[in-house]
């Protein structure tokens, strides 16, 4: 393929395309999550290691000169990096924000590049929630904890109105009988084989250290997927089969680094690290690829939509990281119960109840990570992308099914007018 068009000007920008999630790290303290998960420390701060390269001054000044550079360029390259430009400006306000602990910049930052949560969506996520109670309930578990944990989340219950995607049908659920939990090692060999089936290069599968995450992240500036440990592999909600690793697997592999690769070698190859607000569509693409090779019975993301919403205060109370911990810790401790039972593993609610509370604190982490935790109703809002973003990419395959065919062309959103318009004018649509 001969050079792309912004070949000059994504090499330029090239230090500036940071991904503000991937820097909000946390200092861990010693002892701090299990004296917090054990209750012996009600209230604490979170802080974060300054994020390399961050001289926010100069990296102002290079994005305005790049502007400039950029307005001598024909009108789509213009369309393309002046919003990425902005955005990028944005993450930069956020990240500063951190630095200074200053909670309100940062989710003012957070609502101008990810959104805030919304009823509708909400009401969706909580009537999950009520399904959720009613098959617990059924079970008849004679257990003080389990109706503890039924009366303070039916004490969040909250009416319902029908949406415009309760009409779409996901494919159920693929059954197997191999419940074989698989460890990190073994995942760490099913995504190298994947690199290899996908045509994947210069990429490499990492275990993360232990305590450092429940969930799998692509990080794009380093060219790696990182793997749970092992000891956080068991905390997840489900159950890591080889059926689940394989969804997975089209979700982090064949949607995130397969849209990175083409996005890098297009005609556009600002499409390698996304154009701007292409996360929704990005999620969005990634999660229908999972509910494809797994089935489902929920739209994806609602576990975090969840906790966003009760940190802002979507039912009218603010929250701050201890007022989410002591929510989650019962709806995990369910929705493990429920997906326990109907997997047809055993019940252990001693084990299951310990877990939870590292998950819970896992999903805290998530959802505060930037702020310090201390001030309710300030967070990171980035996880309602993916329930909102799964959504409306059911919605675009209901109307035109065959689009799925533009999916890996670059890190866009097919769901955005000002990305299509892009596209279309590259003659890069099928």
């Amino acid at each position: 393929m001969s050079q792309s068009i912004d070949a000059q000007l994504i090499t330029t920008l090239a230090p500036y395309l940071i991904t503000d999630y991937e820097k909000l790290r946390y200092k861990t303290t010693p002892g701090l999550k299990n004296a917090f998960i054990n209750g012996e420390v009600r209230e604490f701060e979170l802080t974060y290691n300054e994020p390399k390269l961050l001289d926010y001054t100069a990296a102002f000044y290079a994005l305005e000169k790049i502007g400039e550079d950029v307005l001598h360029f024909e009108s789509v390259i213009c369309r393309a990096y002046l919003p990425k430009l902005k955005e990028l400006k944005n993450r930069f306000v956020l990240l500063h924000a951190t630095s200074r602990q200053d909670d309100k910049t940062f989710f003012e930052q957070s609502e101008i590049l990810y959104g805030l949560p919304k009823l509708p969506y909400y009401q969706y996520a909580m009537r999950g929630l009520g399904t959720l109670l009613s098959k617990v309930a059924s079970l008849g578990l004679v257990d003080d904890r389990v109706q503890r944990a039924l009366d303070a989340m039916t004490s969040l219950q909250v009416n319902h109105a029908p949406t415009s995607w309760d009409s779409i049908v996901l494919p159920p659920l693929v059954r197997s009988l191999d419940n074989h939990i698989l460890t990190s090692t073994e995942i760490k060999h099913m995504c190298e084989n994947a690199f290899v089936d996908y045509g994947i290069d210069g990429w490499k599968a990492v275990v993360d250290r232990p305590g450092e995450r429940i969930t799998f992240n692509v990080n794009q500036e380093e060219n790696v997927l990182y793997i749970p440990h092992d000891e956080d592999i068991r905390l997840r909600k489900y159950p890591l089969t080889r059926i689940k690793m394989e969804a997975l697997i089209a979700h982090e592999i064949g949607t995130h680094i397969v849209r990175r690769q083409n996005g890098d070698k297009s005609p556009l190859a600002l499409l390698g690290s996304g154009l701007a607000g292409y996360l929704p569509g990005e999620e969005g693409i990634a999660t229908y690829r999972e509910q494809s090779v797994r089935g489902a019975v929920q739209f994806s993301g609602v576990t975090g939509y969840l906790a966003i919403s009760w940190v802002v205060g979507l039912d009218g109370t603010p929250r701050s990281f201890r007022e989410l911990f002591e929510i989650m810790v019962p709806y995990l401790f369910l929705s493990v119960i429920e997906q326990r039972v109907q997997n047809n593993l055993p019940l252990d609610l001693d084990t299951i109840e310990a877990n939870v509370k590292r998950n819970a604190w896992a999903r805290c982490i998530r959802t505060f990570r930037g702020v310090t935790g201390k001030t309710p109703g300030y967070c990171l809002t980035k996880d309602i992308i993916y329930l909102e973003g799964n959504i409306a990419i059911w919605q675009l395959l209901e109307a035109k099914p065959d689009f799925q065919q533009n999916f890996s062309i670059g890190k866009y959103d097919p769901t955005n007018k000002k990305h299509m318009s892009i596209l279309q004018e590259l003659g890069l649509l099928q």
